[in-house]
């Protein structure tokens, strides 16, 4: 998106109201924290695929970042692509570190590139998401590809978003964990989302503490 700035009529009396920064100074990053940390603001934390915390993968496989792959920035994925599927214990992760103000109810959205289930696996290709020590949740990500309409609204945006609900029992640092459980999965971006999300084409911008 190119910056847009608004310009107003000289001869309006208008009165811009400051931005609120309440919420992110109840979810500011602890001091101490060093290099990148995700926030939540206004009920909502953003995070772009290639910026994860930690990264871990099974001998003779890698992630890789694909660059300006997908909507709004890099994508990632595992190489090679043709590897066999993965069980979950060594399977391919990635982790991301954010802090919160909010506890309770949050539901994760994960954006994923399209892709055909190229395997004819029942479920389609799979990933595995967790919030903290829960119990990952697998998730199918393209059982549907063979349904014209569904594969071409997916191309048509450019993304699968799968949602999963899960409990934040405490604010401060929390940890989100994606495995892909199969190759050939594309992730772009994960929106976490305590009731704050605004509708909107591409997802809310990345909440990021630089």
């Amino acid at each position: 998106m190119p910056f847009v700035e608004t310009v107003l009529d000289e001869s309006v009396s208008v009165s811009l109201a400051k931005p609120n920064d309440v919420n992110v100074r109840k979810a500011s990053v602890p001091a101490d924290v060093r290099g990148r940390a995700f926030y939540e603001k206004d009920g909502v934390v953003s995070i772009q695929a290639d910026h994860f915390s930690r990264s871990a993968s099974p001998k003779g496989v890698s992630w890789k970042v694909l660059p300006n792959h997908g909507r709004v920035g890099n994508a990632i994925t595992t190489f090679p692509v043709a590897h066999a599927s993965f069980s979950m214990a060594p399977a391919p992760t990635v982790e991301y570190e954010f802090y919160t103000y909010d506890t309770g109810n949050l539901c994760l959205n994960t954006y994923l590139s399209p892709s055909l289930n190229y395997w004819h696996l029942p479920e389609g290709l799979q990933i595995a998401v967790s919030i903290n020590n829960e119990v990952p949740q697998i998730i199918s990500i393209n059982k549907d590809d063979a349904v014209t309409k569904t594969w071409e609204k997916w191309v048509a945006n450019n993304i699968i978003v799968k949602q999963t609900q899960h409990l934040v029992e405490k604010a401060g640092k929390q940890v989100v964990k994606l495995k892909v459980l199969h190759p050939g999965i594309v992730v772009q971006q994960l929106v976490l989302d305590f009731g704050g999300q605004k509708p909107s084409f591409l997802g809310p911008p990345e909440t990021i503490n630089n």
